[in-house]
């Protein structure tokens, strides 16, 4: 998944197109992926395009769907990985699907997503 200002973008990726290793962490966590925009872009919209471009074309990755941030499936998978610890926390944003969530704990929530819908 890909998180946006706008959406979740949710991708199926090709299992090899910008694969990259994290380090120590790859052997725990896995690879990421890392895809980025044209050097210098300033808006979020053209930069985005660009990855999913890449992605899709370049990268053979299918395009599934783009899920606003209300919408039910990110509200129910939200609701499902959240621990009690972060509870609070998603009841004091109540209607802000991660908008202000920290940069760690959005990935780690949009990733529990993308596993529950894969």
């Amino acid at each position: 998944a890909l998180y946006s200002p706008s959406k979740v973008h949710v991708l199926q990726h090709d299992l090899s197109f910008g694969i990259s290793r994290w380090g120590k962490r790859t052997t725990v966590e896995g690879h990421g992926v890392a895809v980025s925009g044209r050097r210098k872009e300033s808006c979020w919209q053209v930069a985005l395009g660009t990855i999913l471009e890449k992605l899709c074309s370049s990268g053979n990755c299918k395009y599934i769907a783009g899920l606003s941030l209300d919408s039910k499936h990110i509200v129910a998978a939200l609701k499902a990985t959240q621990s009690a610890k972060t509870a609070g926390l998603m009841q004091a944003y109540a209607g802000l699907p991660l908008s202000r969530a920290t940069a760690s704990m959005g990935g780690l929530r949009l990733q529990a997503v993308a596993q529950e819908i894969d």
